[in-house]
């Protein structure tokens, strides 16, 4: 959120609440006091906040989590949703309500609250939950018992869905995934994430560059540098890229790994003997940007698990901001939109030999590199720059006020 810092990374939410309320809309953008990201409290003073004339941020309270997967984790979103019932009420009423899925408490309560007030509720579906749950907690339990385990989450997204206005989402699997659980055809719409391609000034350059130096990532010139920005977790197959990395010389190829999570220390320790790869931790918006405009490469390790199969997360987007060429082991969306742009490749997940290839393909061929990197950066240009995709959202939000009045 804007409260964050001054080079805090806004997201699909932050964006599109900037655009709106620079168009002269009344934006109030429900957020939490947990930072999700990092895993604290902002243990915010106050809760709400006026950002502008036409901006405000409501920060709702709740325990927090230390993991992603955890009984805290549903009491914190319980919490969250509640506090919405209790707040929202003596707030002034909206003319639309956008609602981020998940969580599923908190979509609950928002689409009851439409339903009581007359208020179109647009969900935007950015996870299959709870179907997630199945493969990260019972892998290996036949479909029927999953079913079962997860039959009152189930229910409880399905009545969301069915009662709000419409859903929209990032990919056109993803909505469709929502879409089944649909009893009527409502008006929904694919927008994928939007993203605005950062630049630095040469004095930014000059102090971004000081504050890294301490990681040594630019001490020694190398003919390609490779970056990843992620939360490092369960989520991403690392292990594959730093066996990849022992592979080359620190002259030849560089990784920088960047991020905070639970899996960071032992990744340091994992690869302590190895003089190219760097993991500097989590880094700012300005940093993030210095890092692509120093890279030819961006990784993209999800492992294929159907909520990312169905996904097409930032990250991919924000590499193609800075036209960088892609490699992921995930299989499905973003697979495809890479074989058929032309902007990247797929590795199998846990092939380490299979990386190395594809980068040495790279690495000896600069005009194929050159080409895929052109691709990447008219992808982004035609497709996923914000300006246009959320400004076709404020159109969207248009027409659902006038036709649900």
């Amino acid at each position: 959120m804007p409260i964050d810092g001054k080079d805090v990374r806004l997201f699909r939410a932050g964006m599109l609440a900037n655009i709106l309320s620079n168009k002269g809309f009344q934006v109030t953008w429900w957020n939490a006091d947990f930072y999700h990201q990092k895993k604290v409290k902002r243990n915010l003073p106050e809760k709400e906040f006026l950002i502008s004339n036409s901006l405000r941020i409501i920060a709702l309270d709740s325990i927090g989590y230390s993991k992603s997967i955890s009984i805290k984790r549903l009491i914190d979103h319980s919490q969250l949703a509640n506090q919405f019932e209790v707040i929202a009420p003596i707030k002034d009423k909206p003319d639309i309500i956008l609602c981020a899925f998940p969580t599923i408490d908190l979509c609950s309560k928002v689409v009851q609250y439409g339903i009581k007030n007359r208020v179109p509720v647009i969900i935007d579906i950015r996870d299959i939950w709870p179907d997630i749950f199945l493969e990260r907690i019972f892998p290996n339990a036949p479909n029927w018992i999953g079913e079962k385990l997860l039959y009152f989450f189930n229910k409880k997204v399905e009545k969301s869905f069915n009662k709000a206005y419409s859903l929209v989402s990032v990919s056109a699997p993803m909505l469709n995934w929502g879409a089944r659980k649909l009893i009527t055809i409502k008006d929904n719409k694919v927008f994928p994430f939007g993203y605005y391609s950062n630049e630095l000034s040469p004095s930014d350059n000059q102090k971004v560059a000081k504050e890294l130096d301490k990681f040594g990532i630019f001490d020694v010139q190398c003919k390609m540098r490779i970056c990843l920005f992620a939360t490092l977790n369960n989520s991403f197959d690392i292990e594959t890229i730093i066996r990849s990395a022992k592979n080359f010389k620190k002259t030849e190829v560089q990784f920088v790994i960047c991020g905070s999570g639970e899996q960071l220390e032992s990744y340091r320790e994992l690869s302590s003997d190895i003089d190219n790869i760097f993991f500097p931790g989590w880094v700012n918006q300005d940093q993030i940007t210095f890092i692509m405009d120093n890279s030819s490469v961006g990784l993209a390790p999800y492992i294929n698990s159907v909520g990312f199969k169905y996904n097409l997360t930032n990250k991919p987007i924000e590499y193609m901001s800075k036209g960088l060429v892609i490699l992921t082991c995930l299989k499905g969306y973003l697979k495809d939109l890479l074989v058929k742009s032309k902007c990247g490749f797929y590795y199998e997940q846990g092939s380490d030999s299979d990386l190395t290839r594809l980068i040495q393909t790279l690495l000896s061929d600069p005009i194929m590199l050159n080409s895929l990197r052109k691709n990447s950066k008219d992808l982004f240009n035609n497709q996923f720059n914000a300006d246009h995709i959320y400004n076709e959202m404020i159109n969207y939000f248009k027409k659902v006020a006038r036709e649900y009045k």
